[in-house]
C-alpha cells in the first residue's frame, strides 16, 4: 500500500499535538522526581547527642526544630542553624553552621553565640513517625543523635496562653495578652512584642540592652527578630537570628495558683457546739 498523504495543514496539527505531548510526559516525569525535595519536615524533637571531638567523648541534650524552610539543633554549648533537604525513603539532609555560644549561663538557660567557620552536614532518618536518628562528621568531630518527637509540645499558641509571668533562677519576664512583653536578669534588660501567633509558633521582636546581655543587644528602633514557642514540658522558648548572633532564651511559667486559705472556717466549724437531743 502506498504511504497516505497528508495535506500541509493536517501534518503541522499532528505534529503540534506529538509536541505538546511530550511536554506533558516530560512534566509529569519531573513532578514525580521532585515529590521528596518539596516536603517539609516538622516539629519538634528531643534528645540526646553523642559527640567525639579531640578524643573526648560527650553526651549532650539536644533539641532539634524544623521551622518552615529551616532547621535548628539546640545545645548547651552550641547551636546548629540552616537549611534541611527531604530526600527518598524518609531520609533528611541538613546543611548547618555552627554558632558557639560564649559563656552560656546554663543557670538561666540563656545563650548567645555568634556564627563561626565551621560547617557540618548531618545525616538523619525518620526511623518511625516518632523517632529520628542522625550521623554527622567533619574535620574536628563526629557523632550521632537519637531524638523523639515532642507530642505534647503546645499546637494552639495565643496571647492568652503565653500571657503571664515568666522566669528562669535571676530573671522574670511578664507577658500581657496582646502579646507584649518586658523582662530583665542580671545587669540585663529586654522587651518586645510576640504577634502572629498561630499554630505552635509566635513571631517574636526583641530589643536588649545591658552588659549582662552579652554580644546579643539590638536597640529599640532596630529590633531582632525571631520566634517563640512552648514546648512539651511547659517552657516557653526565644530564639532569634540578629546580625550573625544567635539568641535562645528558655523561661518556665510562674503562673501558680494558691489555694484559698480555708483555715479560719474550718476553726469555727469545729467550735461550733453541737445540736442538742431531743
Amino acid at each position: 500500500m502506498p504511504p497516505i498523504k497528508l495535506n500541509s495543514s493536517k501534518a503541522r496539527l499532528i505534529n503540534s499535538l506529538m509536541f505538546l505531548m511530550l511536554i506533558l510526559t516530560g512534566c509529569g516525569s519531573e513532578d514525580q522526581g521532585s515529590d521528596a525535595s518539596s516536603k517539609k519536615a516538622s516539629g519538634l524533637w528531643f534528645g540526646t547527642t553523642t559527640e567525639t571531638a579531640a578524643g573526648i567523648d560527650n553526651d549532650l541534650s539536644t533539641y532539634l526544630l524544623f521551622y518552615e524552610e529551616d532547621v535548628y539543633i539546640l545545645r548547651e554549648d552550641e547551636a546548629q542553624i540552616g537549611s534541611y533537604e527531604v530526600e527518598e525513603n524518609g531520609h533528611v539532609a541538613m546543611d548547618t553552621q555552627v554558632f558557639t555560644f560564649t559563656d552560656p549561663d546554663t543557670d538561666n538557660n540563656f545563650y548567645v553565640g555568634s556564627r563561626s567557620t565551621e560547617q557540618i552536614i548531618v545525616d538523619s532518618l525518620f526511623a518511625t513517625n516518632t523517632t529520628l536518628f542522625a550521623n554527622y562528621e567533619n574535620n574536628t568531630r563526629f557523632g550521632s543523635m537519637e531524638l523523639t518527637l515532642d507530642t505534647a509540645q503546645e499546637d494552639n499558641l495565643s496571647f492568652s496562653r503565653v500571657a503571664g509571668t515568666w522566669g528562669t533562677t535571676d530573671s522574670v519576664l511578664y507577658i500581657n495578652d496582646e502579646g507584649g512583653f518586658i523582662g530583665n536578669g542580671t545587669d540585663c534588660q529586654w522587651d518586645g512584642d510576640l504577634t502572629s501567633a498561630s499554630g505552635s509558633f509566635a513571631t517574636l521582636s526583641i530589643s536588649r540592652q545591658g552588659i549582662g546581655c552579652g554580644i546579643f543587644t539590638p536597640s529599640e528602633t532596630s529590633q531582632a527578630e525571631g520566634i517563640a514557642f512552648i514546648d512539651g514540658e511547659g517552657l516557653l522558648h526565644f530564639l532569634s537570628l540578629y546580625n550573625n548572633i544567635f539568641l535562645w532564651q528558655r523561661f518556665t511559667s510562674q503562673n501558680i495558683t494558691v489555694p484559698a486559705d480555708t483555715t479560719d472556717e474550718e476553726a469555727a466549724a469545729e467550735e461550733e457546739p453541737a445540736a442538742e437531743e431531743v
